[in-house]
């Protein structure tokens, strides 16, 4: 059994032969949730998550993106607030 910390956040990944990072975040309530960083200009249009709504996690895989890529999730609350 998987604990949370190797699910969430994080990890570089292999995904059908491409390497990259896969990213994932636990935020049931969110509307919506980007991963923004230096890899994308810190642009939150950018590379939206998609939401697993069974486990209320965001998860998006960016490949390319590699270990020591700075990062962080940028999200909108249920009432639209950052």
């Amino acid at each position: 059994e998987k604990r949370p910390w190797q699910k969430l956040g994080a990890h570089p990944v292999e995904s059908a032969g491409v390497a990259g990072t896969r990213f994932a975040l636990w935020a049931p309530g969110a509307r919506r949730v980007s991963v923004v960083g230096d890899f994308n200009h810190w642009d939150e249009t950018r590379h939206p998550m998609r939401l697993r709504r069974e486990a209320g996690v965001w998860e998006l895989f960016l490949p390319g993106v590699t270990a020591g890529a700075r990062y962080k999730f940028a999200l909108l609350d249920a009432n639209g607030a950052r």
